[in-house]
C-alpha cells in the first residue's frame, strides 16, 4: 500500500473484527488507499478460509490530527488498542481499567505481558524486535524520545507504552472537531479554511457517481470474462448467479449500497438486491464450482 498510493505507515493494529492505522498521505487518495485495502485484505482472508461476507465491522472512519501535538499520542493509543478491551468488568457500565488495576495489581502484569507478546501490531518494530517491516516507518515517532542511539529511543518508546498500561490514552478524541480534525485551534481553522476553498458538496457526489459506475463497469466485465459470454446474455437468465455473483462482488467488495445496486442492475429494488445476496452466499457455501468462479472474478478485480 505504501509504494501502490504514496504514503507513509507509521503504526498499525489488527484487532478481531477492526483494525487501526497512523499514515501520512502526499496525495488526497486516503480513501482510495484503504478501499483497496479493505477488499484485498478481505478477499484474500475469505479465499484462504473458505468463507463469504464482510470481515470487518463498522464503515472507514479516518480522523486527520496534527503531527506536532497528537501524533505520539495516536502512535501509542494505536499500540495500547490489544490490552485496552472490555474484559475484568471493566468499560461502559463498569469500573475502569485503572481502578481494576488498583483493586488487582496483577492484572498490570497480565497484561503488559499479554501486549509484549501480542504480534498483530507495530509495537514490535518500535521495540526493535526482529522481523520489522519494511514499509512502516518508526524514526518519525521515535525522534521525540530521547536516546543518542536508535535503539535508545526504541526503549524509551516502549518503557513510556508500559508506562500507560491501564490510563486513559483516549483523551485526545476530546480534541476532535467536526469529527474530522484532531489537533490545535490553529490546525482547526487552517483545515477548514482549506475546506471551504472547496464546494466539497458538489465534488464529493460527482466523484462518488463516476466512482461507482467505474466500480461496476469493471465488476460487470469480470463476471463476463469467467462466465464467457456477454452480461446481456446471462443477467436475466433463470437459474444463473452470473448477475448475483456481481450484485455480492459490488456490495462487499466495492461497498455499493443496495439502492446503487439495483439502480446498476435495472430496475432491481433494494429488498431485492438484499435477498439475492442472502441466497447467494446459501449457494457458494455449498456449491464450489460456483464458488471457484467467484474467486476467479474477485482475483480479477482486486489482484
Amino acid at each position: 500500500m505504501p509504494k501502490r498510493f504514496g504514503m507513509r505507515i507509521h503504526a498499525f493494529v489488527l484487532m478481531p473484527n477492526h483494525y487501526h492505522l497512523q499514515v501520512e498521505t502526499q496525495k488526497a487518495n486516503l480513501s482510495q488507499a484503504i478501499h483497496w485495502l479493505n477488499v484485498s485484505y478481505s478477499v484474500w482472508f475469505n479465499q484462504r478460509h473458505h468463507r463469504v461476507g464482510s470481515l470487518f465491522q463498522g464503515r472507514f472512519k479516518a480522523v486527520l490530527h496534527e503531527e506536532t501535538s497528537l501524533g505520539v499520542t495516536i502512535n501509542q493509543y494505536i499500540h495500547l488498542n490489544p490490552v485496552r478491551v472490555k474484559r475484568f468488568g471493566t468499560g461502559r457500565g463498569g469500573i475502569s481499567l485503572a481502578q481494576a488495576i488498583e483493586q488487582k495489581p496483577e492484572l498490570r502484569k497480565q497484561l503488559l505481558k499479554e501486549l509484549r507478546s501480542y504480534r498483530w501490531s507495530s509495537l514490535g518494530a518500535y521495540a526493535g524486535q526482529d522481523g520489522a517491516y519494511d514499509w512502516l516507518t518508526t524514526e518519525a515517532v521515535l525522534s521525540s524520545f530521547v536516546g543518542s542511539t536508535k535503539g535508545a529511543r526504541q526503549r524509551a518508546y516502549v518503557q513510556r507504552i508500559e508506562e500507560m498500561i491501564g490510563a486513559n490514552h483516549a483523551e485526545w478524541k476530546q480534541r476532535v472537531t467536526g469529527q474530522v480534525f484532531a489537533g490545535s485551534a490553529v490546525f482547526v481553522q487552517q483545515m477548514k479554511k482549506q475546506l471551504r476553498s472547496h464546494d466539497r458538496k458538489e465534488q464529493k457526489g460527482a466523484r462518488q457517481l463516476a466512482y461507482r459506475q467505474r466500480e461496476w463497469t469493471q465488476i460487470v466485465k469480470a463476471v463476463e470474462r469467467v462466465w464467457k459470454e456477454p452480461w446481456q446474455a446471462f443477467v436475466n437468465r433463470h437459474g444463473d448467479a452470473g448477475r448475483d455473483i456481481a450484485i455480492l462482488v459490488a456490495r462487499e467488495g466495492a461497498g455499493m449500497r443496495l439502492r446503487e445496486i439495483g439502480q446498476q442492475v435495472g430496475t432491481l429494488e433494494y429488498p431485492a438486491v438484499s435477498s439475492a445476496i442472502r441466497l447467494l452466499k446459501r449457494r457458494l457455501k455449498e456449491d464450489k464450482s460456483l464458488f471457484r468462479r467467484y474467486r476467479q472474478i474477485c482475483h480479477l478485480l482486486y489482484f
